[in-house]
């Protein structure tokens, strides 16, 4: 075994980590895994080992190289008798007066994988999670006034980390934790947000689906930057039911193999001061808590346990403990790369100003879809008279658009698409704005959503030629000023004479034409870059004076743009 520590030259967890799994006697093509000092599941071949190094600790190979944390009973791994991954923790957080313990296991497990698996240490928002963890859920058919909870309220449990699949995490700098009384403090400057008092009974809970709204969508309370900013989330984790985390030979396995797990417990303990040790009581009353488990001890029989109550150090939690009070849980197995920043769900959540060709409107998004992106409930729309509709969708371009029908109903099942079909795309560079078009009618018209206070202006009776004149355009969150001097009818159809000047006042050559018989429509081309010209799709909304939106397509994908007249 000495000579298999030397052959390997990697660190071991507390003890040498020893293999066992079900292989058959030849050793060739065959790997052996074994866990590194980053807790990380690595495998070497067979072949780089001598026979006679396969003594009883070593006895059997596993032909795969990448652990699957789906066959836990199918891995026979001899646990060391000790790990301890307390070196890859953010300090301890404190939830203080708030039942968001739930939100703070996800949150260091989460932490604690960025920490192993690209060396950062983080401090994300829990509050952030929390806002998206809470109100981004859907209630149908209806139990209350509303179809989602708020994150004013508490409650939760440790299995599901889907929020975190769906929705990047910003950093504790963007959305601070907030205390019970702070929380009361931005509901109070709310107006809108009513008292948020939540009563398990239908008939006594009297919030309204408006005023979670104006809760969550509050800049006061979630800025815009942190969603512009979230870049952190889960890739992939494992949900765990009960069976499992009472198992306490399979909570060290999957501790064994690299990985934290937050465990659904109740809170029936006690410490025993001579060992230092959490214990059950049965005497307690019940108190469902979340925590994270980073460690154990086979020896002393404990584990050691990351809580959310500001202590100066990990608790120690018996193993009877857990047999008798966890209720399942999770362990994450990769996070997302914050590099490439692929969560880009979020940035549509909220309130938007909205405009198809001059119809305005308000359209609420309170939640994206889920990893499998089947259409669902994305919100509703409001016309210019206040009559709220029922909006279905699902995500487009990587997360950064959506696609969505309105429906003329307040309430239908979920995903349920109708014909009339909007599509836009949030700026990359610029929170306030996404945009796109609509179809109907057999032909395609502007659609833009803003969150400043810019709006069209009405007019009728379009023709071309209004779209003659200056334009602030911005695509993507690009700005630039095309000017449209003159159109020429060559071969029935309208081609433009234009320029544009970006933002650094290089002047780039343009090439349009106007749709024959759908002449709001411009297909435009700019040359932004020498010999590269860019393609785009706009609308004139053709109720308005001052506006066109539409889409520009580089590197195979497809972004807003838009232009008030200047």
């Amino acid at each position: 075994m000495q000579r298999l520590r030397n052959h390997l030259s990697l660190g071991f967890v507390s003890m040498t980590l020893v293999l066992t799994a079900c292989g058959q006697p030849e050793v060739h093509d065959q790997r052996y895994i074994f866990t590194n000092e980053k807790g990380m599941i690595e495998s070497v071949d067979a072949t780089q080992w001598d026979v006679e190094n396969r003594t009883a600790d070593i006895s059997q190979p596993m032909t795969a190289a990448i652990f699957d944390p789906n066959i836990l009973d199918r891995l026979a791994l001899v646990r060391p008798k000790v790990v301890d991954w307390r070196k890859f923790q953010t300090p301890i957080r404190n939830q203080m007066n708030r039942n968001t313990c739930s939100g703070f296991a996800k949150i260091a497990a989460i932490e604690a994988r960025y920490m192993r698996d690209f060396g950062q240490n983080l401090d994300l928002s829990e509050q952030y999670f929390w806002h998206t963890y809470k109100s981004t859920g859907v209630d149908f058919p209806r139990k209350y006034l509303y179809e989602n909870q708020s994150s004013f309220w508490g409650g939760g449990n440790g299995r599901n980390l889907d929020t975190a699949k769906m929705y990047a995490i910003p950093l504790e700098t963007d959305v601070p934790y907030r205390t019970q009384g702070e929380m009361e403090a931005i509901r109070d400057s709310i107006p809108a947000a009513g008292d948020l008092e939540w009563r398990s009974k239908a008939e006594d809970n009297k919030v309204t689906q408006a005023e979670v709204d104006a809760f969550e969508y509050s800049t006061q309370y979630i800025p815009l930057a942190a969603r512009q900013n979230a870049r952190y989330g889960v890739k992939s984790y494992v949900s765990l039911d009960s069976s499992v985390t009472q198992d306490t030979e399979k909570l060290e396995q999957i501790l064994a193999t690299g990985h934290e797990v937050i465990v659904d417990v109740n809170l029936k303990w006690k410490l025993n001061a001579t060992t230092g040790i959490m214990e059950w009581d049965d005497s307690r009353s019940n108190a469902w808590h979340v925590f994270l488990i980073v460690g154990y001890d086979s020896t002393n029989d404990f584990f050691w346990v990351k809580n959310s109550w500001g202590e100066a150090d990990f608790r120690k939690v018996s193993y009877d403990f857990m047999r008798k009070a966890s209720n399942g849980g999770s362990y994450i197995t990769e996070v997302q790369d914050p590099e490439q920043n692929t969560l880009r769900k979020g940035r549509m959540l909220g309130v938007w100003a909205m405009d198809h060709d001059g119809w305005e409107g308000k359209l609420i998004i309170r939640r994206a879809t889920k990893p499998d992106n089947d259409a669902t409930r994305l919100g509703h729309y409001f016309d210019a008279q206040g009559k709220a509709k029922v909006v279905n969708g699902f995500s487009i371009n990587d997360g950064r658009g959506v696609e969505f029908s309105i429906d003329d109903a307040l309430e239908n099942k979920p995903g349920t698409m109708e014909e009339r079909r909007f599509i836009v795309n949030s700026y990359s560079w610029n929170g306030n704005y996404a945009a796109g078009s609509v179809q109907y009618s057999n032909k395609a018209y502007g659609t833009f959503l803003t969150r400043t206070k810019e709006r069209s202006a009405y007019a009728r009776d379009f023709n071309h030629a209004k779209w003659i004149g200056d334009w602030a355009m911005n695509h993507d969150g690009w700005k630039g000023t095309l000017s449209i001097d003159s159109f020429k009818l060559v071969d029935g159809r309208y081609t433009m004479k234009a320029s544009y000047k970006n933002a650094s006042g290089q002047v780039k050559a343009v090439k349009g034409t106007l749709q024959p018989g759908a002449e709001h429509i411009a297909k435009v081309k700019i040359e932004l870059s020498e010999g590269n010209p860019q393609e785009f799709t706009l609308y004139y909304h053709t109720w308005t004076s001052n506006l066109f939106s539409g889409s520009t397509e580089w590197s195979g994908k497809s972004f807003g743009v838009h232009a008030f007249r200047i």
